[in-house]
């Protein structure tokens, strides 16, 4: 992949891990790099060069990638905060579970991935506004 963006919450790359990943590609996470990544475990291995405000090149004998934010999440590059916002995203996540759950009771609920439907979105959102906005 070009692009790696990692949000496990659960040092998700380590290692041999940093080998396998693509030559010039771009690794980020959504979360803080200690909770994604272990860039100890290749201390020494990789040759660091910064080459942005907030990117850097890691060089190896095997592979180079590029590094956002020193691999903390890149919307908090700026003081970017979630605020009143996560609200609306753990709204959403309820809906669906609760939209899951009637499914299920139906025995209606499909395999593989599942997303809210635009209706709930919507009022979701209506909600939302009307608790949030002045």
């Amino acid at each position: 992949s070009d692009i790696i963006i990692s949000c496990t919450g659960n040092s998700a790359i380590s290692g041999n891990d940093f080998f396998c990943i693509k030559n010039g590609a771009y690794l980020s996470c959504a979360t803080s790099s200690d909770d994604e990544i272990d860039l100890k475990s290749i201390e020494g291995m990789y040759s660091i060069k910064k080459v942005g405000d907030h990117i850097q090149r890691y060089k190896g004998e095997r592979n180079s990638f590029y590094l956002l934010n020193n691999g903390n999440a890149v919307n908090f590059t700026y003081g970017a905060s979630a605020g009143n916002y996560i609200t609306l995203v753990h709204a959403e996540i309820l809906a669906c579970v609760n939209e899951m759950l009637e499914l299920k009771g139906k025995n209606l609920l499909p395999q593989g991935f599942s997303a809210v439907s635009d209706t709930k979105r919507a009022k979701v959102a209506n909600l939302w506004l009307q608790t949030f906005t002045p």
